[in-house]
């Protein structure tokens, strides 16, 4: 049976293409579309405003109008807006799948506590293959420890309103866990001016923007005389939409608790 799904933030770039790959695929079916209130598309339908002619649904400005047509939201928007969906996917228990990045550290605790209640996945890249840079990554930097320098590097197109980007933060953060430093402490944003040398517990961040680039991450291992560099690169976001469904999937079977990507593919 075809699993039933909400997409909030239906008519941004990744929500569209969520619906537009959902509604023609068997396994799924798009039976509501959300959006802020006061959008002006509100109450037209997504084969109106997509073309799709299979989806007879309405684009809706409250998850409360149908949240009893659906078995999981999935969420892309601003970290706000996402915020009050995950709270009324609370009251209903509905399992939540959150693709949205720039959250505050008071808006993460909130989701935290409201995941002891609810099934949640997070991931600030549903990508597979950044999944398996964030794992390899993991190993890489245990292998080495403290012995190379590490820096992030990554680039995205010129209307990303956040950097640097939810990827580059949950990939320093899994290689400061994995060497045993402090992330918060350790993290440098970029460099300007007589920045001295460069100490060994830095992991440096780097955010490039420009013309309508998908997603490009590079981790950068500079050792004496040799460097290891490992890249991602995204050609469109149809790999984020699909990882989205597969999330959509795998939470659905899953008891109360904050998930990641790593968990749905079994990376962890």
């Amino acid at each position: 049976m075809a699993l039933r799904i909400g997409v909030f933030g239906a008519t941004g770039k990744m929500g569209r293409r969520i619906i537009e790959l959902a509604g023609g695929d068997k396994d799924f079916a798009v039976t509501a579309a959300i959006e802020y209130p006061g959008h002006p598309a509100l109450g037209q339908s997504l084969s109106a405003l997509f073309g799709l002619r299979s989806l007879d649904v309405s684009l809706v400005g409250s998850l409360q109008k149908v949240i009893n047509d659906i078995e999981c939201i999935i969420a892309f928007a601003t970290p706000e807006a996402t915020l009050d969906c995950i709270r009324e996917a609370h009251s209903e228990r509905k399992p939540v799948v959150i693709g949205t990045t720039g959250f505050t550290p008071a808006h993460l605790d909130e989701i935290r506590r409201l995941s002891q209640h609810l099934p949640c996945l997070m991931s600030a890249n549903m990508s597979i293959g950044v999944n398996v840079l964030l794992a390899l990554s993991k190993q890489v930097a245990k292998l080495l420890g403290h012995a190379f320098d590490i820096e992030i590097v990554e680039a995205h197109h010129s209307a990303k309103r956040d950097a640097p980007s939810g990827t580059a933060i949950m990939l320093g953060e899994a290689i400061a866990d994995a060497t045993n430093r402090v992330f918060s402490a350790s993290a440098v944003y970029g460099r300007q001016g007589i920045v001295g040398p460069r100490p060994k517990s830095e992991i440096g961040i780097h955010a490039v923007r420009g013309g309508y680039i998908v997603g490009d991450h590079t981790i950068l291992f500079a050792g004496q005389g040799e460097r290891i560099e490992i890249t991602h690169r995204a050609h469109s976001r149809d790999n984020f939409a699909r990882g989205a469904l597969l999330a959509a999937q795998f939470i659905v079977r899953q008891p109360a608790g904050l998930y990641t990507m790593q968990d749905a593919l079994k990376l962890s």
